[in-house]
């Protein structure tokens, strides 16, 4: 290879000198958790989290809430507007269906008419 290129890192899929040669591929369980499933307990005053059992701060797990919290409103708002302008297109709809319904028989009644 010249000096401006890279030999390729070959990593193996099995593990080397197992007797299973069992894949590397397989998910490790990380040492770090999200804390995203907390529990409280309301006589010791304190929060864990249910995944990893470790106590969580109170403040993040408030926090965290508060955050989510405003997401969901947002999303209502957004979604509040969104059936408004909906309802107002529905209501065009049924306008023009009405009107349509009535040219239709206005024209039926003018084709009776002529045919007679």
């Amino acid at each position: 290879m010249g000096e401006n290129e890279e030999e390729a890192v070959v990593l193996p899929l099995f593990a080397a000198g197992t007797d299973d040669e069992a894949p590397l591929l397989m998910k490790a369980k990380p040492d770090w958790c999200r804390h995203a499933r907390t529990e409280v307990d309301g006589e010791a005053r304190r929060v864990y989290c249910r995944d990893c059992k470790r106590e969580v701060p109170a403040f993040d797990v408030l926090q965290r809430l508060a955050k989510s919290h405003d997401r969901f409103v947002s999303s209502r708002d957004t979604a509040q507007r969104e059936a408004r302008v909906l309802r107002g297109e529905l209501e065009n709809l049924k306008r023009e269906e009405r009107n349509v319904k009535a040219r239709i028989r206005n024209a039926k009644k003018k084709a009776t008419e002529l045919g007679e």
